[in-house]
């Protein structure tokens, strides 16, 4: 951003010279002087955009007390004193498929007091107990001292405020949705190109970052495979990859569905249940795909992925039990998850820009891809019967 400033001081300067000096100036030198003041001009209002944009849409959670959810608290608790890891200072919840630790500020990222816990609701409805502890003793590998001292926690804040800016994140679904009028709407259109400049700006600076932080994170990406190992045991790390890596499939179509719905005016009330079912129907022809992606070698350029083989190879290679042995769907440590679901729906779709979405959302609504699973489902299993001679 200094660079930028820097330039455009230089440029501005130039063209003042220029006009002042009271030399005749050609008019290809007067075209190209006036074409570099409107493109700095341009990029510079489309960057001050995307920043005042980005804080002022910040991801909204719904932070949950030790009142209302006690034994979610008591769980993640739990799983921070088998680590020796301090206890979370607060837990929130989102739409997002994903969990993040991350200090609740600068101070507790030095000192390494308690985090904050942000857990999306379709891994409390996609996962098991078992698969959902060791996803957060994962998240805590970033908590332990060597990864204090490598200066993780900053590097990994940096690396996810460059990302939402590079417009690939909740920021992409919320351009899409929201729909703006009048004077904003010409704004928009007028500073597009230079918009998707930023973006690719930002994202080049991302990848630069993630490139040379990349030992860093591999380290502790490692180090986090064998806490969780740990705690959910080394057979269970395999399988809550590929379910992770199936919700996040899961998401992009149920966003994708969002627009339907929205049009439509009928929204789901429980958009994390809809993306759980999104991957339930996904998940057996993503199945090579997610084979493919673990087999592929992770390099700097390749770090969206969950995980590689490498990585499941050095986990199961260790044969931990795992100390958790609790049995059931991750959502039954949730109370009233109806409630809480409707309130992190309604609050994701107001991110996105639905205006008033609780008149759209009073009725269930179910994924088409869901219905259209289980009917395929029930047809194979009446084949099934039917080869057999069990028909009755």
């Amino acid at each position: 951003l200094v660079l930028l400033l820097l330039v455009t001081g230089i440029w501005l300067n130039l063209t003042w010279v220029a006009v002042a000096s009271g030399k005749p100036v050609s008019s290809l030198g007067v075209a190209l002087l006036l074409s570099g003041d409107l493109f700095l001009f341009g990029f510079i209002a489309a960057l001050a955009r995307r920043l005042l944009l980005i804080r002022r849409n910040a991801k909204s959670h719904l932070e949950v007390s030790t009142e209302q959810q006690p034994e979610l608290y008591a769980f993640i608790n739990h799983i921070a004193g088998m680590l020796g890891a301090p206890r979370p200072k607060r837990v929130k919840l989102d739409a997002e498929v994903g969990l993040i630790l991350r200090p609740a500020s600068w101070r507790d990222a030095i000192s390494g007091e308690g985090p904050e816990v942000i857990i999306g609701l379709p891994l409390l409805y996609g996962l098991s107990a078992r698969q959902l502890s060791g996803v957060i003793a994962h998240g805590y590998a970033g908590y332990s001292r060597e990864a204090r001292l490598g200066g993780y926690p900053l590097l990994s804040s940096v690396d996810r405020w460059l990302f939402n800016q590079t417009g690939l994140g909740r920021m992409a679904a919320a351009g899409r949705v929201r729909s703006a009028s009048g004077l904003r709407a010409l704004l928009d259109k007028l500073l597009r190109p230079w918009d998707l400049l930023v973006q690719g700006t930002f994202y080049l600076i991302y990848r630069l970052i993630s490139a040379t932080t990349f030992e860093v994170s591999r380290n502790v990406d490692m180090a986090g495979d064998l806490l969780s190992a740990r705690v959910a045991g080394s057979t269970e790390f395999r399988s809550t990859q590929f379910r992770l890596r199936s919700l996040h499939y899961g998401q992009i179509n149920a966003n994708q569905e969002l627009m339907g719905s929205w049009r439509s005016k009928r929204l789901s009330d429980n958009f994390p249940a809809l993306v759980v079912d999104h991957a339930d129907t996904l998940q057996l022809s993503l199945r090579p795909r997610l084979i493919q992606e673990m087999e592929e070698l992770v390099t700097p350029l390749t770090r969206s992925r969950i995980v590689d083989l490498g990585r499941i190879v050095n986990v199961e290679h260790t044969q931990e039990e795992g100390a958790c042995f609790l049995l059931g769907a991750a959502i039954a440590l949730l109370r009233d998850p109806a409630r809480v679901s409707k309130a992190v729906t309604l609050a994701h779709y107001r991110y996105l820009g639905i205006q008033h979405p609780d008149i759209y959302s009073t009725q269930k609504v179910q994924s088409l891809q869901k219905a259209e699973r289980e009917k395929a489902r029930r047809h194979q299993v009446f084949l099934g019967l039917e080869r057999s001679g069990r028909i009755v």
